[in-house]
């Protein structure tokens, strides 16, 4: 066996567990309305699981799972895009007899992974019902039908140069709430693929420590856990926060600032796999909006919500509204 693909093959192996099960990591996983980080998925003759846990950094991790037998797998579609390394993967899942709706459960997410094909090949080949409900539309970059005599389809050049030397970042070094950046992270700024939550909390990070110190009392940046533990989208997308479980869920979030002395907050935000930015400017003049002082001086309180989607993002304006 060449070496590549002998390679290859250990590489598939690590992601195997002593039941046959294939593990997959990707950065997320939607699942209808609600968006999983970090989670793992588990493909196994029996069903299918996502493991996942509730992201809160004062609190203890829990880990929540759910499951489903194959046979209740509708189909599975997937789309192999050689030229990022990365698979598009969405499951159609029917509902349990508790459930009052009878749509089907969707599941997406997106894998970088060089390994795929193979990987792919593997859970296809644990039970008849994935082969016979798997549909695979390889993009037109990737030849199909060479994969299992050439080895650098699976190897391709990548989009940075000295990426496979990359070695992990820590930023900025010394500061309690660093960031890690590693290669893996690096991969997700190649075209055609999604930002994760550490690409854009470094970010946040080097845009405050490039600052003037005679500015930074003047903003406040959260991180990108921030409104998704305000808002509780790990248990529904859609529904509003009420104001005062809102504010029980992240005051240790704000208890060593003072949020009413910013001019802004910025708080970033990941809804139905798509970034956008809130910012509220000079929430301490909310008092004073009403008898016209603070536009005297200039500082009328609002939130602005920058998103690229301009105001189309289905359900958000609504949580961010109420």
């Amino acid at each position: 066996m060449e070496p590549n693909l002998e390679n290859m093959y250990n590489a598939l192996g690590e992601m195997v567990d002593k039941e046959g099960a294939v593990v997959l990591k990707p950065d997320f996983v939607m699942c209808d309305t609600a968006l999983h980080y970090q989670p793992h998925l588990i493909f196994s003759p029996d069903g299918f699981k996502i493991e996942h846990s509730d992201c809160d950094p004062y609190e203890d991790d829990k880990t929540i799972a759910l499951c489903w037998d194959v046979c209740d797998i509708i189909s599975i579609n997937s789309q192999w895009t050689q030229s990022v390394i990365s698979a598009s993967v969405t499951l159609l899942i029917r509902p349990s007899a508790e459930t009052e709706s009878s749509d089907p459960i969707r599941v997406e997410f997106i894998l970088t992974d060089p390994q795929w094909p193979r990987k792919q090949e593997k859970i296809c080949h644990m039970a008849s019902r994935y082969r016979d409900i798997w549909n695979n539309t390889p993009s037109e970059d990737f030849a199909l039908e060479n994969r299992s005599t050439d080895p650098s389809l699976f190897f391709p050049k990548q989009y940075f140069s000295g990426i496979d030397d990359f070695e992990d970042v820590i930023y900025p070094k010394g500061d309690p709430d660093a960031v890690s950046i590693s290669s893996r992270d690096v991969d997700l700024l190649l075209p055609e693929t999604f930002v994760n939550d550490t690409i854009i909390d470094f970010y946040i990070k080097y845009l405050s420590t490039r600052m003037k110190t005679t500015e930074k009392s003047k903003y406040h940046f959260f991180n990108s856990f921030f409104f998704r533990k305000l808002a509780d989208l790990d248990k529904d997308q859609g529904r509003a926060p009420e104001g005062r479980s809102a504010f029980l869920r992240v005051r240790k979030w704000t208890r060593k600032i003072n949020i009413f002395a910013k001019d802004f907050l910025f708080i970033p935000v990941n809804f139905s796999l798509h970034w956008s930015l809130i910012v509220i400017c000079y929430p301490g003049e909310v008092e004073t909006s009403e008898d016209g002082e603070a536009k005297k001086h200039g500082k009328v309180p609002c939130i602005l919500h920058m998103d690229s989607l301009k105001g189309n993002h289905s359900g958000l304006k609504d949580i961010i509204q109420r």
